[in-house]
């Protein structure tokens, strides 16, 4: 009855409300709905969303981003560039201890970076080849070299892609079965306290966390729900206090918008594509681009966008979204919605109708970003005479299958550019990324041009050099079809208006040290 009254006082003397609760209050929970297990609780192996609920928590960078994406000091209090772009030297806090009560040292980043994001990370496998070495002259100073200059080398050491790793408990350990990825130690905010799979996830409070007086919140709840209308239910009936649009239906962001008194932002916290990949193992009938093209001309994406995402999200022509307008390229080749010219390139490629082939569509039916995107893609498939099998996989399930056995024709997911198309968009088109791991280059597409052009853009920090690398490489990808971009995928966040300090950054992983209740519960 209290928490419900001091809600009504919000909706109906804000102003007041707000003047008086300015200064954060301490202890309280925030409880925030995931959708599945973590398949990993290391944040050096993976960019899964559910995983990152969990682990941006326990975890920091040596910087954080704010919500233009500038770069501010985390567990790096200052740092120099030198003028060829060539050596980042970072000056490390003192006062960083992991969560087994060890000191945090430049060792610790020289380990991450070389030996675990540079090796096993989906974005930073890519970026972080790009370092030559890294010197550690003392504990608290790591001098990083590359090989050549990096435009993003910055932004990279953000949280999300540069999360620290305690050399200690990893070094020398099977990465992929370390009691680690059940039991992580990070020097973050809140350290994990209780683990119930299929159930919820319980944070608490690091008492030793190097920022003084934070985190405010005395522990953070993630629940497992894997039903989405559960999980808008719950958030309504105030059981729930956060969800992120990831784990948000279209449909129920539409509506929960409209709702007084309820915090939301429709940022994209990284923009990101909902992108359909082809498997290109075989040389039939994938192997052919007219066959396609074909599914590309029969594919109504502005339908998509406006029937099943209620107009929350826009088409989407590229792999580099308009969102990261630097970026983007306009021009690219349309294939716009003509299922007569799809069932004429099917006819010319020997795929006679009715049926004139059988396709698996994988995709996690939990994903809200990708569900109806799915569904509505295999309707308009089987228009032009495509037999499109629906074969929904349970998270943990769709990232063996599909990126470890590749048992699929066609997969349609959320890929986020992570900020930076060097970051979040390479990793997906690379020659050198085609390997059995999590959201790398599953398509298994390869064009050295394009590699060279993704290259060039990512060795300099002139943004109109690197857009004009871009958009040559969005041509040539949207030419070459090893994937379709669907839509552009519009982030609406929502949070009870009890929860505050709750959307600083363009991550959703990222400044949980800085939110806290109103009602302290």
């Amino acid at each position: 009855m209290k928490r419900l009254l001091l809600t009504v006082l919000l909706l109906v003397a804000l102003p007041l409300v707000v003047a008086a609760q300015d200064t954060p209050a301490r202890g309280g929970t925030v409880v925030q709905a995931i959708s599945a297990d973590p398949p990993t609780l290391n944040p050096g192996t993976t960019t899964d969303t559910q995983a990152w609920s969990v682990m941006g928590k326990l975890f920091n960078g040596l910087t954080h981003l704010d919500s233009e994406y500038r770069s501010h000091p985390d567990l790096a209090e200052s740092w120099e560039i030198s003028r060829d772009g060539l050596t980042y030297t970072f000056r490390l806090r003192r006062d960083v201890k992991w969560h087994d009560g060890k000191p945090l040292t430049s060792a610790d980043v020289k380990f991450t970076y070389l030996e675990i994001l540079a090796k096993y990370h989906p974005t930073g496998r890519v970026a972080y080849q790009a370092v030559q070495s890294i010197e550690t002259p003392d504990p608290h100073t790591a001098v990083i070299k590359l090989k050549k200059p990096f435009g993003p080398m910055l932004f990279m050491t953000n949280l999300n892609s540069g999360p620290v790793l305690p050399k200690h408990l990893l070094e020398g350990k099977d990465i992929a079965t370390a009691e680690f990825n059940r039991k992580p130690v990070g020097t973050g905010p809140f350290r994990i306290a209780e683990a119930v799979k299929g159930s919820h996830y319980v944070l608490e409070r690091n008492p030793d966390y190097f920022k003084k007086g934070r985190p405010y919140l005395d522990r953070v709840v993630l629940r497992v729900m894997p039903n989405a209308a559960s999980r808008v239910l719950a958030f309504e009936k105030g059981e729930v206090d956060v969800l992120y649009s990831f784990f948000l239906p279209r449909e129920h962001a539409a509506r929960l918008k409209t709702t007084s008194g309820i915090v939301f932002k429709d940022y994209m916290l990284f923009p990101e594509v909902i992108t359909l990949f082809f498997n290109l193992k075989d040389t039939k009938p994938l192997g052919d681009l007219r066959v396609r093209q074909a599914i590309a001309h029969a594919i109504d994406r502005q339908f998509i966008a406006d029937k099943g995402y209620f107009g929350l999200s826009k088409p989407g022509i590229s792999p580099i979204p308009s969102t990261l307008a630097w970026a983007h390229n306009p021009k690219v080749p349309l294939y716009a919605h003509d299922p007569a010219k799809a069932q004429a390139l099917l006819d010319d490629a020997g795929f006679k109708a009715p049926e004139r082939m059988a396709l698996r569509l994988a995709y996690d039916p939990a994903n809200s970003a990708v569900n109806r995107a799915a569904e509505i893609v295999a309707q308009q498939l089987r228009v032009v005479g495509i037999n499109v099998r629906q074969t929904p996989m349970e998270r943990s399930l769709m990232l063996e299958k599909v990126f470890k056995q590749y048992e699929f024709d066609i997969y349609i997911h959320n890929y986020t550019t992570y900020g930076d198309p060097a970051i979040g968009v390479t990793r997906a088109y690379d020659c050198s990324n085609i390997r059995p791991a999590p959201f790398v280059n599953v398509s298994r597409y390869c064009n050295p041009r394009v590699d060279e052009l993704f290259a060039a853009a990512a060795g300099t920090a002139d943004r109109t050099e690197r857009a004009r690398h871009y958009a040559e490489a969005q041509d040539l990808i949207v030419r070459d079809l090893p994937t379709i971009a669907l839509l552009e995928y519009g982030d609406t966040n929502v949070a009870r208006p009890r929860v505050r300090s709750i959307f600083l950054s363009r991550s959703a992983h990222e400044r949980w040290d800085e939110v806290w209740v109103t009602d302290g519960k």
